[in-house]
C-alpha cells in the first residue's frame, strides 16, 4: 500500500475534484502456525477511490491492492508485496494498463510469499516468487494459485482457455549466477485437466481431489485416472431435483485437520429453474470413501444466506466454523448443527481457526478480529483516515529485532524506500559467517523475516543489512 500513496498524490493533480473518495477494504485472509505455534496472519487491504476527470468529465474508479502480514503474539505486521494498481493516462485520465492480483499464497514452512498477477491489457503473466518478477507469456487467463497437496516446492496453478478450464503443475528450482547470487526459476512439470480442490492444510499421506463435471475423484499423486469418491454429487445431495448444478467457489477446498479421516465439503447448489441456491455440507469419516458420504443441508435458516459469500475453517474433528454475511456461526457436532455466535458491523472476509484451539480469527470488511472463546477482540482496524494510511519510508533502515534477547527465534525488521536487492546475514563478534537470511529482490516499504538460531550457541551476534548502497548492522543476543 505504500506506492498507493505516490499514485494517489500524482492522480490527485491530475483529476483533483471535490467528491473524490476513497475506501479500504480488509479481504483473502490466510493464515498457518510457525515453528513455535505463532500464527501468522496474512491479508490483502484494498484501496478504491473514485475520480472525477476534468479533461473528460468521465467517473473513474482506481484501486491499489496490497498484502500486509501480522504476528498474533506481537501484533506486529508490514507490508509484504506491492500486489495491484490501476493507472491513469496523464493526459486525458483514460485507463492505460491494469494490473490485477488473482491469487496468493504463503508457505508455513519458510513464510515466503508467492503470488500471480496478471495485466488485463496483455496476454503476458506475472509470478512474484521470494518478490524476484518473471514474466510467463503464456496466452490464457490465470485463476487460482493452489498450494501443491503433498509438497511446498511446487504449486498447482489453475487457468482458462479456449477449451475450458485446467491446471499446471510447477516445480520451483533454485539456481546461482556465476557471481554468486541465488535466484529461483519455474519448472512446467504436467498438464492436469481436472480441477483440484484445496486442502485447507498440509497433509502427509497426499491425499487431495479432484473435480471433473460432476465427479469427485481422489488421488495420492495428482494421477487423472484417479479413484472416484463421489459419483453425480448433484444427485447424490437431491435426486428428486435434475435442475440442479453446482455453482460459485465453495465446492474448490476440502477441509480437514492435518491427517484426519473426516473431510468437509461444503457445495453450493443452483436450481436453473427459479435460480434459488442453497447449501450443503458433504461430509466423510472415512478420507473420501465412496460409501462413507453423508449430506445435509445448512443455513437454511438465515435470510437471505444464499446472497452472501460463505468463510469455512476447522479447528478439530468435530468444532467448524462459518460465515454468513455477518455472522459468524459454530458446529460443535460435526457439523449437524451450527449457531450463530456473534455477529460484526461489517461483512466477514476471511476466517482462519487456530488448530485445536479455542481461538477464530476473523477477517471483517474493516477490521481483523480475534476470536476467543466467544469473545472477539480487534486487533487491526483500518484507518479512520487517509491520513493513517502508511507511507513508504525515505530512508533505508535496519530495525532492532524483537525480541531482545531471544530463544530460538527473532524477528528483523528492515526498511526499504524503493524495492532493491537485499541482503541480511548474520555473523558472530569474530566476524565469521553463520547464516545468510535474505539474499534477494525486496520490495519497498517494511519489511520482516524470523531468526531461527535454534542451532546455533548462546552468544552476541551481529547482523548485516545491504541495500541499495547503504550497510548497517546492529547486535541481537542468544540466551538459551
Amino acid at each position: 500500500m505504500k506506492t498507493f500513496t505516490a499514485l494517489i498524490f500524482f492522480i490527485s493533480l491530475l483529476c483533483s475534484v471535490p467528491g473524490n473518495s476513497q475506501e479500504i477494504t480488509l479481504q483473502r485472509l490466510r493464515g498457518f502456525e510457525d515453528q513455535n505455534s505463532v500464527t501468522q496472519l496474512y491479508y490483502e487491504r484494498l484501496e478504491t477511490q473514485n475520480y472525477e476527470c476534468p479533461t473528460t468529465n468521465s467517473k473513474f474508479n482506481g484501486f491499489s491492492s496490497h498484502i500486509y502480514s501480522l504476528n498474533s503474539t506481537t501484533l506486529q505486521g508490514s507490508l509484504r508485496i506491492t500486489a495491484s494498481k490501476h493507472h491513469l493516462h496523464p493526459n486525458n485520465c483514460e485507463l492505460v494498463d491494469s494490473e490485477t492480483l488473482r491469487d496468493f499464497l504463503t508457505s508455513s514452512y519458510n513464510s515466503t510469499l508467492r503470488r500471480i498477477t496478471a495485466y488485463r491489457s496483455r496476454v503476458e503473466q506475472v509470478w512474484f516468487i521470494n518478490s524476484k518478477t518473471f514474466g510467463v507469456n503464456y496466452d490464457f487467463n490465470l485463476l487460482r494459485l493452489i498450494p501443491h497437496p503433498f509438497t511446498n516446492e511446487a504449486y498447482l496453478i489453475e487457468y482458462s482457455t479456449f477449451h475450458g478450464l485446467s491446471t499446471k503443475e510447477l516445480y520451483f528450482e533454485s539456481n546461482q549466477y556465476p557471481e554468486g547470487e541465488s535466484y529461483d526459476t519455474f519448472v512446467e512439470s504436467r498438464d492436469l485437466s481436472f480441477r483440484h480442490l484445496e486442502n485447507s492444510s498440509l497433509r502427509k499421506d497426499s491425499l487431495s481431489f479432484l473435480i471433473k463435471s460432476d465427479t469427485l475423484y481422489r488421488t495420492n499423486d495428482l494421477n487423472q485416472s484417479s479413484e472416484i469418491s463421489l459419483e453425480n454429487v448433484t444427485s447424490f445431495i437431491n435426486p428428486a431435483n435434475d435442475s440442479l448444478v453446482i455453482t460459485g467457489w465453495s465446492h474448490l477446498n476440502i477441509y480437514h485437520t492435518n491427517n484426519s479421516d473426516l473431510i468437509y465439503w461444503f457445495v453450493d447448489l443452483k436450481d436453473s429453474q427459479n435460480d434459488s441456491v442453497q447449501t450443503y455440507l458433504l461430509k466423510n469419516s472415512a478420507k473420501g470413501d465412496i460409501d462413507n458420504w453423508e449430506v445435509s443441508p445448512v443455513f437454511s435458516d438465515i435470510e437471505n444466506a444464499s446472497l452472501n459469500t460463505h468463510y469455512y475453517s476447522v479447528s478439530s474433528d468435530s468444532v467448524l466454523f462459518a460465515s454468513v454475511g455477518t455472522k459468524l456461526l459454530r458446529s460443535v457436532d460435526a457439523g449437524s448443527n451450527f449457531e450463530s455466535i456473534l455477529t460484526f458491523d461489517h461483512r466477514i472476509t476471511g476466517l482462519y481457526a487456530k488448530p485445536d484451539s479455542a481461538i477464530i480469527y476473523v477477517l471483517t470488511e474493516k477490521a481483523l478480529f480475534k476470536v476467543e472463546n466467544g469473545q472477539p477482540t480487534s486487533i487491526k482496524q483500518v484507518p479512520v483516515s487517509n491520513e493513517e494510511t502508511p507511507e513508504i519510508p525515505n530512508a533505508v533502515s535496519l530495525k532492532q529485532n524483537y525480541p531482545n534477547p531471544f530463544n530460538p527465534t527473532t524477528t528483523i525488521e528492515f526498511e526499504l524506500d524503493r524495492s532493491t536487492f537485499t541482503k541480511i546475514t548474520v555473523y558472530d563478534v569474530l566476524g565469521r559467517k553463520v547464516r545468510e537470511l535474505v539474499n534477494e529482490i525486496r520490495p519497498a516499504g517494511i519489511n520482516a523475516i524470523q531468526f531461527d538460531a535454534t542451532n546455533l550457541a548462546s552468544g552476541v551476534y551481529l547482523y548485516r543489512l545491504e541495500a541499495n548502497g547503504i550497510v548497517q548492522t546492529k547486535r541481537l543476543t542468544l540466551i538459551k
